[in-house]
């Protein structure tokens, strides 16, 4: 059962909050339209508490509050705002101003921390915390610094409409169940020393396989995809391009997973844009590695040589291919060669023997172009 906001007069000491609220209901309290200007210590034993229109004008410790379920709605806190012991029930704050601090150090959250519609004047600091269950923060508008650093997410973190002023600090942190930050702006920047994300599933539409007690919903392909690019852009901004590859190549492997599902319709551009992304990913991985593109040259160059010769009346597959043959290979891995390039061991260079050696340059010429392209990847 809930009150109504305001159907109480206002209390001002503990024992008038006690006698009021506490005794009344069985199973929920809403102290509706209250100043409170004493410390809230003890436990409201086995029910969950909401504060609705409260003013707090001194600071506020949440854990000594409950260890059930509770709400701030409407409120505002004139000083600091903290989150002390960890939490086993779940935490909202909705639509309440926060003028000092809001502090969180070193607490587990096994339930769901909850940030709506939320103006913060103070810093934030929500470090070294871990997240057992999904994390939200939505329509908030912070004036400084928010902390994150060595925070574990270990389900999904989702930051909607989040506007801050100040930096966010994400170094050290976490992210094991995704991340999304596909419609913040952080005029203050994002700070990402050594922050890990973790690899996670997305979907063409909201809700699919969502497992029962998330608050988020499955993260869609295209906020996926901008989550990377704006890991990619901080970095890049920061000077750290070796990272920001690292999130170029997330970013490319995202929009490739977003071609194939079934959002986009099965045409040709579709189809050019998928091989595109095919042959990156399978060459340099998106020009970042160069062994691997080295690898595909030197084979594809190679298995285009054996083709090429096999289907001459010189040689044949496992017969006349002998040393003097393959010292020509070498020649062949360069894409302007001539086509008689071998001389007399080949009379006649033409048909077959042409087409497949025109596809072999192809592919050479291909992966040369990704070695150079992934040997300059820290410009």
């Amino acid at each position: 059962m809930k009150t109504e906001s305001g159907s109480f007069p206002k209390v001002h000491t503990y024992k008038e909050l006690i006698s009021n609220y506490s005794k009344e209901f069985d199973n929920e309290i809403t102290i509706g339209s209250a100043d409170i200007h004493f410390k809230i210590k003890g436990e409201f034993s086995g029910k969950n508490v909401s504060f609705l229109n409260c003013y707090f004008s001194i600071s506020v410790d949440v854990e000594k509050i409950s260890d059930q379920n509770i709400v701030f709605e409407n409120c505002t806190f004139e000083e600091d705002v903290f989150i002390s012991d960890n939490r086993d029930n779940e935490t909202s704050f909705i639509s309440s101003i926060f003028k000092n601090t809001f502090y969180s150090f070193c607490v587990v959250f096994k339930t769901s921390l909850i940030l709506r519609n939320i103006t913060f004047n103070g810093p934030v600091d929500l470090s070294h915390c871990h997240m057992e269950r999904d994390f939200q923060i939505e329509n908030v508008v912070s004036k400084h610094v928010i902390d994150f650093a060595g925070t574990k997410f270990h389900k999904k973190a989702g930051f909607y409409n989040l506007i801050c002023e100040g930096p966010i600090i994400f170094n050290t942190a976490t992210f094991e169940g995704g991340l999304n930050l596909c419609s913040t702006a952080f005029r203050g920047g994002l700070l990402l020393f050594d922050v890990k994300v973790w690899e996670f599933s997305s979907f063409k539409e909201e809700g699919r396989g969502q497992e029962e007690g998330d608050i988020l919903g499955n993260f869609l392909h295209s906020e996926k995809r901008e989550t990377y690019r704006i890991l990619k852009y901080e970095l890049e901004r920061g000077g750290n391009i070796i990272d920001s590859l690292k999130y170029a190549s997330k970013e490319k492997a995202a929009y490739a997973e977003e071609l194939g599902s079934e959002t986009y319709k099965f045409d040709i551009g579709n189809i050019g844009d998928r091989f595109i992304f095919f042959v990156n990913a399978s060459v340099s991985s998106h020009g970042s590695s160069w062994p691997k593109a080295a690898a595909f040259t030197f084979l594809g160059g190679l298995l285009f040589f054996w083709w090429s010769l096999a289907v001459t009346d010189e040689f044949v597959l496992c017969g006349s291919f002998n040393e003097k043959a393959f010292g020509y290979f070498w020649d062949f891995l360069f894409p302007l060669h001539k086509r008689d390039y071998m001389g007399c061991l080949v009379k006649e260079p033409y048909g077959w023997f042409a087409v497949l050696d025109f596809f072999g340059r192809v592919v050479v010429g291909v992966g040369v172009f990704h070695l150079i392209k992934a040997f300059r990847k820290f410009r």
